[in-house]
């Protein structure tokens, strides 16, 4: 009983306390497990299995837990022994804490696995397990597997790859293999790197193996990487060492002056006993030294004191000014930090990161070259695979293939060059730059001396460009920047004077157009060449200024009318208003001679007319007018003119003394002024409107008269018989336009809205015109074949909502109807939450996602569809029970007293988007399709090589993919499970316009801008050069609030949506957007300002076009540039390529307290951004190969964003915005440095002045006509 007592004892107190142990022996797994991204530098996949291995050996040795890996120690048992030894169904103590010991560092292995090695070990449950297992897998020890290692070492040459990326992959095979157990000495590493170098290091190779000691794997690295760099200064410095440059300058023999070691085997520089030199002589006693042959004592001192740095702050030798005392030190700084500390930050990253630093480039100038030629393929933007079948022959006869072709533009010393038709010749050593072609594509001219050279405009003169010779060569130095397509549009707006347009002239017959060179009647008089300017095509349309015939400024500036020709009695254009017959002569005229307004005077008169032969001669109209008007004393063919009874109403200070009868000896003049309008009754409290007869048109015999429609019958009061009244009326004015409120409040009148153009506003209106009764009925027609109800009794325990009907008219890009649709709606504002409705939220497509899938169509040349479902909604299920009155006008006539339940989402209903999106999803992932993480509204297909891209916006649908087969076999799929429609090739897709030209897409919205100012009444306004309100009418003038805000806000947020292709709106649209919850009039202003801006750039949109898949963005802010608050404006732009994906013009949301704060949130921004558009690419299956590059115009801020500097003015950033820093750091981002000429950014934080406003946003978008701006 005691030995009982003491073993109870005992095992009770051993568990009194099991957490505490359980703690101390798993306390090493778990905090590795806590911080294991920041120790494992990369993930375990097929490739790097040595260098993971090596990381977590060290890790476990570090923290005693190898034994627990490599099975040195054993498991205890599991189960407790009694007194008999028999194991009990207890488990012991020390079992439990193993398993926990073991399942953390299983967890542990885990989360240093890729996807790939995962799947490898998921029955393993144990850490040793796991273990062994991926030894087994990456450590094979088959005879196949180390003598296929041995051979790949074997063969390794270096080709013309760099030597780092050389030496590295000796390493990996040297490691692979002592993985398997075959260990390679340093000697025998040597003799294989010897054997894989090309012929120039053969000099390197005989002085390693003369050496008496053994050189070990690092000290090769060096020796190796040292030597290649001091070949290519050499090669740069020498011609002899320039084999490509095709026809340059041969520079002389002198050393080359340069900051690295001189190569240590090049035969030029080391001559022996006797060699000859310009500095250096093999013999003599010489300043020089006195050692003979080799190597003079004083140039290898002079070349070691050259190779020390010098710090760009301090301008002392010995350090880089990352390592400078004074590299925080703004007071040593001086007057130019910025470029000091971008000095700073660009030395930092590019030790930091491996990507490219900067895209400043150096070009060869070469006077024999035919193209540019260039080794860089960054250095062409635009490029694309070269097709033809030429080669590149350079000095030594050598023909090199070329792969790429494409343009770029050049900006050296603050001026834009084009290089056009630049080749990408990989062999090449160094850039060239054909002075032919430059000259010819810049028309400018190259100057050359035996010390420098100059680049001059060939018109002005003015001098582009200059720079000193390089050892008998010309470089041009300057900075790659991205292609714009409205480049041409830049260029344009700099002519003084307007190109010259193609002939137009089309020939149908013999002798129709004749060219002479005879000599004019004109140059005989006068000896000069007539002026054409003036003449203009009869009976087109013109736009005359009525300035000098409006009585106030409210009236409009100008009408279409017809021209009819030139006054007789005064210098100007007559001009006929078709509307309000009525002449005008102005001198200030505007011609559109592609339209004739009589050409269509046939299809405004009646039926009953058409059978009249004057319909085949419209022209004899506006003919009659003109001859009526010609003093000719000729009869016309016409007949005589009109009489004085039936001319319009005319003002005579129109058109004073024109003659009316040509027939008669005496000239009577137009009786407008001289006699009274014929007299109209008037009674004493109304007056009439004036509607003037249908004009007179004289013809022939033999014509017949064409009809003119009669006004409609109006009722007349009963008048006075005279109205000498001196108030001047509207009839007196020769105004024939009825006011509205007359023809509304006048029954006898048709009706004033067409509802045949515009949309019903109720049911009572729609029912009695047949086109839109029949729309009820097709939709309720679909309604009833998709079962979306079923009729049932009603109780007092439903909830019954009501429904209407909408009506829409559906248009043509070119704004004609093209069908009526009418939609039933339930009222989803009744609806109670919980009871008919649960979760409402429905994902919709980003803009920047459609932007992405558009320029991916363009990049590849993929065909773009369009689809949509009709009557979306109705496919959806319901999960709740909602019931419905029966659709008006649709009443079941043998049960009228029931309501629907409702089987399937309707319209209305605020479940309705999310049922239709669960069930287009659900069958999307049936097909093969999958939903992409960063937009749920993208769907990708991928099978083999077909890809497919689906995007969603509601019931509207974009395909675009690599299969035109497999895209037209999906679209059978899905017109089979929903009631589908092709609508062919993407053409118009919420409000965006699709042109497809040569070059690319491009995007715009030019009808949805054009119904914009229609709606508001600005279709007539005068353009204007920004969309900025100048600073006498600023939104903080004083102004009162706005009675009725309705329109304001309507307007603004329409104008949000224009941004969708416009980022020249952003900065203002997002300034009016901060005033929506109380505008005032100033703001009402601000917004009419913007649609100005708009009527002048109405074709305006963004341009896709192939290009190379990088990710470039710019991200600027204005420090404290609103006025009220003091908060900053943060803008940023991304492209992908040359094309623009995504931008932002956004008030921050937080005071910053100074610039570099405020331009630090901008990056945060930016790079978040990025970040997103990154996590699409991937779901896109795009791989982009170099880290995006963000650049910035702030210095301080890019030193933020790479070193973890803080002082006063940074200490209140919140840590959230330094995940800049950590993705510079891991090389996900290259942050650098432009100046602010060069910020597209900064379109999108300010109110630029109108130039620097049109030369960035002509850099972002491209329109297909151009447009002229007036006004300011």
């Amino acid at each position: 009983m005691a030995e009982a007592s003491s073993s109870t004892n005992t095992h009770t107190h051993q568990n009194t306390n099991p957490s505490s142990n359980v703690s101390n022996i798993t306390q090493s797994p778990i905090l590795l497990l806590s911080n294991i991204s920041n120790l494992i530098s990369a993930k375990l996949d097929s490739t790097n299995y040595t260098l993971w291995k090596y990381q977590l050996l060290s890790i476990f040795e570090c923290y005693s837990l190898l034994d627990h890996i490599d099975g040195s120690t054993q498991p205890p048992e599991r189960y407790l022994q009694d007194e008999n030894g028999q194991f009990t169904p207890q488990e012991s103590i020390q079992y439990k804490q193993w398993k926990i010991r073991d399942q953390a560092l299983k967890t542990l292995l885990n989360a240093t696995l890729s996807p790939p090695a995962l799947s490898l070990v998921l029955r393993q449950s144990t850490a040793r397990g796991v273990w062994e297992v991926l030894e087994r897998r990456y450590t094979s020890l088959s005879r196949t597997h180390v003598l296929s290692l041995k051979g790949e070492l074997d063969r390794i040459q270096k080709k013309n790859e760099s030597m780092s990326v050389f030496l590295d992959r000796v390493k990996e095979l040297r490691d692979k293999l002592s993985t398997v157990g075959v260990e390679i000495d340093d000697e025998e590493l040597l003799h294989v790197v010897m054997k894989g170098l090309p012929p120039e290091y053969d000099a390197f190779c005989s002085a390693m193996r003369t050496k008496d000691r053994s050189i070990s794997c690092e000290e090769l690295h060096v020796m190796l990487t040292s030597e290649e760099e001091s070949k290519k200064n050499s090669r740069g410095m020498s011609s002899d060492n320039i084999p490509y440059m095709a026809m340059a300058a041969t520079a002389d023999g002198s050393s080359p002056v340069t900051n690295t070691p001189l190569p240590l085997f090049s035969p030029q520089w080391n001559r022996g006993r006797g060699g000859r030199s310009q500095n250096y002589r093999g013999r003599g006693r010489g300043n020089y030294g006195s050692s003979r042959g080799g190597f003079q004592q004083n140039m290898q001192l002079n070349s070691q004191a050259q190779s020390r740095p010098t710090c760009q702050i301090c301008s002392k030798p010995g350090h880089v000014a990352l390592d400078c005392f004074h590299r925080m030190n703004f007071a040593y700084q001086g007057r130019h930090p910025p470029a000091k500390l971008a000095a700073i930050a660009s030395t930092n990253m590019s030790n930091a990161i491996s990507a490219p630093a900067s895209n400043q480039s150096c070009w060869i100038s070469d006077t024999g070259a035919t193209d540019h030629f260039t080794p860089d393929i960054t250095h062409i933007l635009d490029c694309h695979a070269y097709t033809g079948n030429d080669y590149v022959t350079v000095g030594n006869g050598q023909s090199l293939p070329i792969t790429h072709s494409g343009n770029s533009q050049l900006r050296a010393s603050s001026h834009l060059f084009h290089l056009r038709k630049v080749l990408h010749v990989p062999s090449m050593s160094s850039s060239l730059l054909s002075v032919y072609r430059f000259c010819k594509d810049n028309d400018a001219s190259f100057h050359f001396d035996a010390s420098k050279f100059q680049i001059k405009d060939l018109r002005s003169g003015n001098l582009l460009y200059s720079g000193l010779s390089e050892h008998g060569l010309y470089p041009v130095r300057g900075a790659i920047l991205p292609t714009s397509s409205s480049s041409s549009y830049a260029l344009s707006r700099k002519h003084h004077q307007l190109p010259f347009t193609d002939s137009v002239s089309v020939t149908t017959r013999p002798l129709e157009l004749v060219h002479t060179d005879l000599v004019s009647p004109w140059e005989c008089l006068f000896g000069s060449t007539p002026d054409y300017k003036s003449f203009r095509v009869f009976g087109c349309t013109c736009y005359p200024l009525l300035r000098p015939y409006s009585k106030h400024k409210l009236q409009p500036k100008s009408v279409p009318c017809v021209f009819l020709g030139y006054a007789c009695n005064a210098k100007g254009f007559l001009c006929y208003d078709i509307s309000a017959h009525r002449f005008y002569v102005s001198r200030h005229v505007k011609f559109d001679e592609s339209t004739f307004p009589y050409t269509n005077s046939s299809s405004q008169t009646s039926p009953s007319s058409s059978s009249s032969p004057i319909h085949s001669n419209t022209s004899s109209i506006w003919l009659s007018h003109l001859l009526f008007f010609h003093p000719c004393t000729v009869p016309s063919v016409l007949g005589p003119p009109p009489s004085n009874s039936s001319l319009p109403l005319v003002s005579s200070s129109l058109v004073p003394s024109v003659s009316l009868d040509s027939h008669a000896s005496s000239s009577s003049s137009l009786p407008i002024a001289t006699q009274p309008a014929p007299p109209i009754p008037i009674s004493d409290t109304q007056t009439a409107p004036h509607i003037p007869a249908a004009p007179h048109i004289p013809i022939s015999d033999t014509q017949t008269a064409p009809h003119i429609p009669a006004a409609p019958h109006i009722p007349t009061p009963i008048l006075s018989s005279t109205n000498v009244h001196p108030m001047c009326t509207r009839a007196k004015s020769g105004i024939t336009k009825r006011k509205p409120g007359f023809l509304a409040t006048n029954t006898s009148l048709p009706s004033s809205v067409d509802y045949l153009t515009t949309e019903p506003p109720t049911y009572a209106i729609a029912c009695k015109i047949p086109q839109w009764h029949a729309a009820m009925a097709s939709e309720f027609d679909a309604l009833q074949r998709q079962a979306t109800w079923t009729l049932v009794s009603p109780s007092s325990s439903q909830h019954v909502i009501g429904c209407r009907w909408v009506f829409k008219l559906k248009r043509n890009t070119d704004g004609s109807v093209a069908r009526f649709k009418a939609r039933l709606v339930a009222k989803g504002n009744h609806q109670q939450a919980g009871l008919d409705f649960d979760e409402t939220f429905s994902p919709v497509v980003k803009p920047a996602t459609v932007r992405l899938v558009l320029s991916l169509a363009a990049q590849y040349s993929w065909s773009l569809r369009q689809l949509d479902v009709s009557n979306a909604f109705l496919h959806g299920s319901l999960k709740e029970h909602v019931f419905m009155r029966q659709p008006p006008g649709f009443v079941d006539p043998h049960h009228s007293s029931h309501v629907c339940l409702l089987q399937k989402s309707i319209y209305g209903l605020r479940q309705a988007p999310r049922a239709w999106f669960e069930k287009f999803s659900s069958h999307l992932l049936t097909v093969g399709f999958t939903a992409s993480l960063a937009d749920p509204s993208l769907f990708v297909y991928k099978s083999g090589s077909t890809v497919i891209y689906l995007l969603l916006y509601v019931d509207d649908i974009i395909l675009t993919g690599s299969a035109p087969v497999a895209i037209q076999a999906l679209i059978h799929d899905l017109a089979q499970a929903f009631e589908l429609k092709d609508l062919g090739p993407l053409k118009y897709f919420l409000g965006l316009q699709v042109e497809y030209t040569d070059s690319g897409l491009l995007v715009h919205q030019a009808k949805y801008a054009t119904d914009l100012l229609v709606k508001h009444n600005m279709s007539t306004c005068k353009p204007c050069s920004t969309p900025f309100v100048p600073p006498s009418t600023s939104v903080l003038t004083a102004s009162s609030f706005l009675s009725d805000p309705l329109s304001y806000r309507s307007l603004v947020g329409a104008l949000q949506y224009l941004t969708f292709t416009r980022p020249d709106l952003s900065f203002a649209v997002n300034s009016l957007c901060q005033h929506m919850h109380q505008p005032t009039s100033s703001h009402l202003v601000a917004a009419k300002r913007v649609l100005r801006y708009i009527s002048g750039t109405l074709s305006h949109g963004i341009m896709f076009q192939p290009g190379p898949l990088h990710l470039t963005a710019f991200t600027d802010s204005d420090w404290a540039s609103n006025p009220v608050d003091r908060r900053s404006t943060t803008g940023f732009l991304i492209f992908l390529g040359n094309n623009l994906l995504s931008w932002a013009s956004k008030k921050q949301p937080t005071i910053s307290r100074s610039s570099t704060e405020a331009e630090y949130r901008a990056l945060a921004v930016g790079a978040a951004e990025l970040a997103w558009i990154r996590m699409l690419l991937r779901d896109l299956g795009i791989f982009v190969s170099h880290a995006p590059v963000l650049w910035s115009d702030n210095t301080s801020a890019i030193s933020l964003a790479s070193n973890p500097v803080f002082h006063a003015r940074t200490k209140h950033i919140e840590i959230d915005y330094h995940f800049v820093r950590e993705k510079v750091v891991r090389g996900d981002l290259s942050v650098q440095f432009i100046s602010t000429d060069d910020q597209l950014a900064d379109l999108l934080t300010k109110a630029l002045p109108s130039p620097r406003y049109i030369t960035l946003s002509s850099k972002l978008l491209h329109s297909i006509s151009q447009h002229s701006f007036e006004g300011g």
